[in-house]
């Protein structure tokens, strides 16, 4: 469940409005399925590969085999069930927004809140305007910024570089240590999962580098919505 971020600012009913947020689920819809054919295609060529070999017991590769398409129908399964969670108008509260000013302020909130923190940020001049849950979205990068802060005990760099091209906004923020190594499974990280849920919910996708030692890398893109179904790739 997303937190709630307030009052609706613009009339999601209006045509701009509608039109952009006819985008966002097409962006969004255009994600999903992406995400569903590599579960399928494993599943499928794994199941050929044991019912290609009937009569002989199961071997240990054939068990591995047998794994991973219990894995990936599991992700069939949970990609399925979000399906549900397509946008609506009653999710996003849909407004035009500068993207670069979001991300400068982001990096500002942080360097106010941890004084010792060497955080720098790479951010286009121009505005990079897209429409999108204002609210939302600065809480979208503010998590993630406070994840790398986290990964670093506050000891450590951070830079956010952010650029836009071909309709696409992308931005990553990369975490060094101090040069001590943090946990390996991950556990001193913080919960990015709403982070990455608000960015699905307006079109976008992230990925996560583990942080298995000295560094954490964080990778998003978000369509730029010009509120027009038109301009979605």
């Amino acid at each position: 469940m997303l937190p709630d971020t307030g009052p609706a600012t613009v009339d999601n009913s209006s045509p701009t409005n509608a039109s952009a947020l006819a985008s966002i689920r097409a962006h969004w819809i255009s994600n999903v399925i992406h995400d569903l054919r590599g579960p399928l295609f494993a599943a499928r060529g794994y199941t050929k590969l044991i019912l290609n070999n009937p009569g002989e017991n199961v071997t240990v590769t054939q068990r591995r085999y047998l794994a991973s398409v219990l894995e990936n129908i599991n992700k069939v399964s949970d990609l399925v069930n979000g399906l549900r969670e397509i946008p609506g108008d009653d999710v996003l509260r849909l407004e035009s927004l500068s993207f670069s000013e979001l991300l400068r302020n982001a990096v500002d909130e942080w360097h106010e809140r941890e004084s010792r923190l060497e955080l720098t940020g790479q951010i286009p001049p121009e505005p990079m305007f897209t429409i999108g849950d204002r609210a939302k979205l600065a809480l979208a990068v503010h998590k993630l910024l406070g994840s790398a802060v986290e990964f670093t005990q506050c000891c450590g760099k951070i830079h956010l570089r952010a650029h836009e091209e071909d309709n696409e906004i992308t931005f990553r923020i990369s975490a060094v240590t101090d040069g001590v190594p943090r946990a390996a499974d991950g556990s001193c990280l913080s919960d990015v999962s709403i982070s990455c849920a608000i960015l699905r919910l307006h079109g976008g996708i992230s990925s996560i580098d583990n942080a298995t030692g000295e560094s954490y890398h964080v990778t998003c893109r978000l369509p730029v919505i010009r509120g027009s179904p038109t301009d979605v790739r």
